[in-house]
């Protein structure tokens, strides 16, 4: 039978961590690292975290930290076959990381390319993605002082011909 949380409310790390028999830094490296514990620690976390309906804050960490585990992607269609492609292999690649996907439709246009390019940022994705061929000059400038990897995917498919 589940135990009962005395106080109504959030259930914090420190509970996971006082019902595991656990430090509350090594509760937290559970939910960062879970191979970084012993098996034994390993499952009396995840139970003690089961048992209390942990769910970690992301939000929290991401300040902790000043990153989180997403990846912003931009890209300006959702119908063209080439972002659908592009999309299959940054999926693909990303398969079985940490890591996971934001994904933002520019629709083609580069002031609402901006705009996302802002707001993701503001959110301290692990990188961003950026699929296009144009931008404003203060989405370059943005995207030139940045502190997390970018990739820019400027050119998609065969060369044009001149």
């Amino acid at each position: 039978m589940a135990r009962k949380r005395i106080t109504p409310g959030k259930i914090r790390l420190a509970e996971v961590a006082k019902l595991a028999g656990v430090s509350p830094i090594t509760a937290s490296r559970f939910f960062r690292n879970p191979d970084a514990l012993s098996a034994g620690k390993r499952a009396r976390v995840e139970s003690a975290a089961k048992e209390l309906g942990y769910v970690p804050n992301l939000a929290a960490r991401a300040l902790a930290s000043q990153r989180t585990e997403v990846i912003g992607v931009l890209i300006p269609s959702l119908t063209n076959n080439v972002f659908s492609d592009v999309l299959r292999g940054i999926y693909d690649a990303l398969d079985g990381s940490r890591y996971s996907i934001q994904l933002a439709n520019t629709r083609y246009s580069i002031l609402q390319e901006e705009r996302l390019l802002r707001l993701f940022l503001a959110q301290k994705p692990a990188g961003l993605i950026v699929t296009g061929i144009n931008q404003t000059a203060d989405s370059r400038a943005i995207m030139e002082t940045v502190d997390c990897p970018i990739v820019q995917i400027m050119e998609l498919g065969p060369p044009r011909s001149t």
